[in-house]
This record gives C-alpha cells, structure tokens and sequence, in this order.
C-alpha cells in the first residue's frame, strides 16, 4: 500500500514537471508568469520531466518484481489486484511519454543498483510499436484493488482509448468509452 502511494506521488510529480514544461514551451513563462527562456533540448525541465517519469517507472518495476517474487507472502487476489495497479500505471506513463517525446526507451526490468544502466540497455520504441504493445497489456488487466481514489477499470478502458485513437482506430475506441 504504501509503495502504491509513493508511486502515484511520484506520478504527481511527473505530470507537475510536464504541465510545466508545456506551460513554458507554450508561453515562455513559468506558472508564476515568470519569464522563461525558450525550452532547448539541454533545458533543466526537460531532463526535470524525463527524470521524473523514468523515476516513477522504476518504482512501478520495482513493485511488480517484488509482487512477482515467490519470497512474497500476499494474498493472491492483492498480489495481481496491486500487479495490475502497477502495470497500469506504467502503461499511462508510457503512452504518455510517446506521445510527447515520440521514440522512447521501454523498460520493464527491475534492477534496485543501477537503474540508468536498464534504460540504456533497453530497446527504443517508437509510438507505432508501443501502443499495441500497451494496448495488449492494458487488456490482461482484470482485477485492480477497489479503492476509488486510485486508477479503475474505467480509468484503463480510457486510457485504451485514448490509444486506441492514436492509432486511428475510432471505432474501437468509440466501443470502449460505452
């Protein structure tokens, strides 16, 4: 429980971190409408964003592989209940990540000393390969831990469509949000 709210603290900070590097690319100001050079590709914010989000993905990695270990002793229906939780999560940041950055590396190992070695020896997927991917995921997910403050089967059901839609399927996605 207590790693499922770290991560969707962390996930806070992520989305903060890209709503504000949107809001300076947009504008060129901060959101205290504080004058803000042009975004370049070596701007603090954009490795502030990026951090973030390959930060919260590792804590996502991190959950399941623990979840995944025979060492575990979880009830079955929470171990794939927060499994799935994770994962979900996971798949939002990375259809998120693709939308906005295009090619992305994809990285589902869990190693707790060196986490930036699994990122750069992890393929680099563009938005056309990883959307199905995460679709197919997204779809496996059956069970999430009933708590309405957290992601939901609806909440998932979206983000399908949403990928969905990426994708230029509108009839599908149009199934999905009935």
């Amino acid at each position: 429980e207590n790693a499922i709210r770290s991560i969707y603290n962390r996930l806070c900070d992520y989305e903060y971190k890209q709503m504000l590097l949107e809001k300076i690319r947009i504008t060129h100001k901060d959101f205290y409408d504080n004058p803000m050079p042009r975004i370049s590709p070596s701007d603090i914010h954009v490795a502030d964003a990026w951090d973030a989000a390959y930060q919260t993905i590792y804590m996502t990695n991190a959950l399941i592989s623990v979840l995944e270990s025979p060492h575990v002793s979880v009830d079955e229906n929470r171990r794939i209940a927060y499994t799935n939780e994770a994962t979900a999560l996971r798949c939002m940041i990375y259809y998120n990540l693709s939308q906005l950055w295009g090619n992305i590396p994809y990285a589902t190992q869990y190693n707790k000393n060196n986490f930036n070695e699994i990122i750069l020896s992890s393929p680099i997927l563009s938005p056309e390969d990883l959307c199905p991917m995460l679709d197919g995921i997204l779809q496996g997910i059956s069970i999430l831990p009933e708590d309405g403050q957290r992601i939901t089967m609806e909440t998932v059901k979206a983000i399908r469509a949403e990928i969905a839609l990426s994708l230029g399927n509108k009839d599908e996605a149009r199934y999905l949000l009935q």
